[in-house]
């Protein structure tokens, strides 16, 4: 009996029912494999990443922005309008949750705006479409009054402009985004 008990001291012999050590991650190692996949293309992988890293740490807004940013575009790789909306539907469900944490957060107004914005075809919206519209620019307003600097809202606004027709108005907001040097693939 000495002998277990003094292995047990020295950790030579672990003592029953003691946990075992299990490697965590960290929100830094899933936001960047999340990065790592979308820029690799591996966009249903991105998007598991970010959902991890919202387990991590729900709080974080930009975590939502970017886990809807990432949904929003990965409707180009689906194949049926259904598909399409289904994953557009999930990115509204995303921005509502960072919403519901902060809805001061420009960048979550900016991801809806784009998220409004592809969701206004007729294909997915139907007879709606127009109002998805209207609501993806009251959106993008919004993000640029909260934050007159974030590029991401400008694109956005001018990608929606462009849709309306608003020809000059949407060269002046992306010649303001391009006037900075942005190197986001949005722009």
């Amino acid at each position: 009996l000495g002998f277990v008990n003094r292995s047990i001291t020295s950790g030579q012999i672990r003592p029953f029912f003691s946990p075992t050590a299990t490697p965590t991650r960290t929100l830094d190692s899933y936001t960047l494999e999340g990065e790592t996949h979308f820029t690799g293309g591996n966009l249903d992988k991105a998007i598991e990443a970010y959902k991890n890293a919202l387990l991590v740490n729900p709080k974080d807004t930009s975590l939502y922005a970017e886990l809807a940013r990432i949904q929003v575009y990965s409707t180009t790789q689906l194949t049926t309008d259904s598909a399409k909306r289904d994953r557009l539907n999930e990115a509204f469900a995303t921005i509502e949750k960072g919403l519901a944490v902060n809805s001061e957060d420009s960048m979550l107004h900016a991801v809806k705006a784009l998220t409004d914005d592809w969701y206004a075809t007729a294909a997915i919206a139907g007879d709606g479409w127009q109002s998805y519209l209207n609501d993806g620019e009251q959106e993008a307003v919004q993000a640029l009054q909260l934050d007159s600097t974030n590029d991401l809202a400008k694109a956005y606004y001018a990608e929606i402009l462009v849709d309306q027709q608003k020809w000059a108005q949407a060269e002046e907001y992306i010649n303001q985004v391009l006037e900075v040097g942005s190197e986001q693939m949005d722009v």
